[in-house]
């Protein structure tokens, strides 16, 4: 069954600018800087300290905890050390790197053949493929980060009917996916075949949008060439349809409910670089070192996707590309929509980092303020997540955040931008919705603080009674023998006396 998707926005995708190269590799630069929390979940911990020499693919920083994934070299370096460097995170803050220098000679290594045949390569059981998975230090590779062999265990706890791998490049000026499924397809279905494996899924869909022709017919006859059994699923380009849970609804027809998971209705997405990164690693045992960046906007000189090893610095990136514009103002990490804006091109390449984005001032949206809001009701038509944006920044401009929350579902929110998009008033509504999100998540820290606290203090006003009560029992358990004794002594003294008494009669 597939569903369209009757909300979201048709944007101008841009993405023919970066596909008219082919993919190239960045070359190795003399540092690269590998950030320990590159991930959701627990930041990795070092295994290599500062002088260690390292070899590409060695271990570096090993997962810390179930939900966390570990880091690998991504060629023959020495390691500087361990420390603190920009890295890409809303904040603007530093964080803890392990940054290393690379050999003289020292290179990508060989790439390997593209496969042929998906359909020729040996399939382990599924636990090995998800501890491989792990070993590699795969994440979500379309910019979500959770760790891959986490979401492989959760599939493989319930039943998953319809494995979805994601194409779509919907966000503007992003073609990192399109570009792979064209030069790299046999990857992509090879991925495909270990997942559908490890889950043990009925079926599996390859999802690609309607607005690359070229690459859709080449997907089409590989997969007609091979005789996969993948199904791929063509959908018209509407943003943000390759939004997770939009993406199941349309494919599946389903609802993923409010705060839940995919696999509560049997599906299970994973991004087509995160499959290909799974056939490295299990085919291979090539860990997760590289990936593809788009590098596009009208602010590069040459824009083209590039295949970057992870550490490597954005502004080797952009001299690969042909360098700035004399206009280029600015830098976003991801797409128009969503993208995270870069105060440097220091920062480093990471495993979420899909797109480097090189803004001009022709791009920025009118500058009018922000008005009223006039309750046209157009956030509403476009929501793909079928909420209230009207009602959710009412209640968070008075402050009402658990409202929000509890009975408009503002967690249900994946901060899109359609409603930004639409909205003729010039409201940052996702901006609010963010905020807000933040917020009730500072507020839940705190609480969890302040419950802390107060059993920490439970516990050390518990701990004064208790040696109180130990202290006055043993107080009075003395008293009680010292008494018991002055009755014996006086015993003692009264029978001695009659006994002298009786001696002198």
């Amino acid at each position: 069954m597939t569903a369209m998707l009757t909300s979201g926005i048709v944007v101008n995708g841009y993405r023919d600018m970066a596909t008219r190269l082919p993919v190239a590799r960045v070359p190795v630069c003399s540092e690269l800087v590998l950030p320990l929390q590159q991930h959701i979940g627990t930041p990795a911990e070092p295994v290599v300290g500062s002088g260690d020499r390292v070899v590409r693919g060695q271990l570096i920083a090993r997962a810390r905890g179930f939900v966390s994934a570990g880091l690998h070299a991504p060629v023959n370096a020495v390691v500087l050390g361990i420390e603190c460097r920009p890295v890409p995170h809303p904040s603007g803050l530093n964080g803890l790197c392990l940054v290393l220098a690379a050999e003289d000679g020292a290179d990508w290594g060989s790439a390997g053949p593209e496969v042929v045949d998906p359909n020729s390569i040996a399939i382990p059981e599924p636990d090995i493929i998800r501890m491989m998975v792990r070993q590699a230090g795969i994440v979500g590779l379309g910019g979500a980060t959770f760790p891959t062999s986490v979401k492989i265990k959760s599939g493989m706890s319930q039943p998953v009917d319809t494995l979805i791998i994601n194409g779509c490049d919907c966000e503007p000026w992003i073609s990192c996916d399109e570009m792979l499924l064209r030069e790299r397809p046999g990857q992509v279905l090879a991925g495909c075949h270990l997942l559908r494996q490890s889950l043990a899924a009925d079926r599996c869909v390859l999802a690609v949008e309607d607005d690359a022709p070229e690459m859709v017919a080449g997907l089409q006859q590989v997969i007609a060439d091979c005789n996969s059994p993948v199904r791929l699923e063509v959908l018209p380009a509407r943003y943000p349809s390759g939004s997770e849970k939009q993406l199941i609804h349309i494919i599946t027809g389903k609802e993923v409910p409010s705060q839940g998971l995919p696999v509560d209705v049997g599906a299970a997405v994973y991004n087509a670089g995160t499959a290909a990164a799974v056939y490295q690693a299990v085919v291979h045992e090539v860990p997760l070192i590289s990936r593809l960046v788009s590098v596009s906007g009208p602010g590069i000189g040459r824009p083209r996707v590039v295949e970057a090893l992870l550490g490597t610095p954005v502004s080797e990136l952009l001299r690969f590309c042909g360098g700035r514009t004399a206009d280029a103002n600015g830098l976003i990490m991801g797409g128009a929509m969503m993208g995270l804006g870069l105060a440097s091109d220091e920062i480093p390449v990471t495993k979420g980092m899909n797109s480097i984005l090189v803004t001009t001032p022709a791009m920025s949206q009118d500058a009018q303020g922000e008005m009223p809001c006039i309750r046209c009701g157009e956030c509403a038509r476009v929501c793909p997540a079928r909420l209230a944006p009207q009602q959710l920044l009412s209640l968070i401009r008075n402050g009402d955040l658990e409202q929000a929350q509890q009975r408009w579902a503002l967690e249900d929110c994946i901060e899109c931008g359609c409603c930004n998009a639409v909205c003729p008033s010039h409201i940052p509504l996702a901006g609010y919705y963010r905020y807000a999100k933040g917020e009730i998540r500072k507020q839940g820290k705190a609480r969890v603080k302040a419950q802390q606290a107060r059993q920490r203090y439970e516990f050390r006003m518990e701990r004064i009674e208790r040696a109180k009560r130990e202290r006055e029992e043993k107080l009075r358990k003395k008293k009680e023998a010292l008494q018991a004794a002055n009755k014996a002594r006086a015993r003692a003294a009264m029978a001695e006396e009659a006994r002298s008494f009786e001696d002198e009669m």
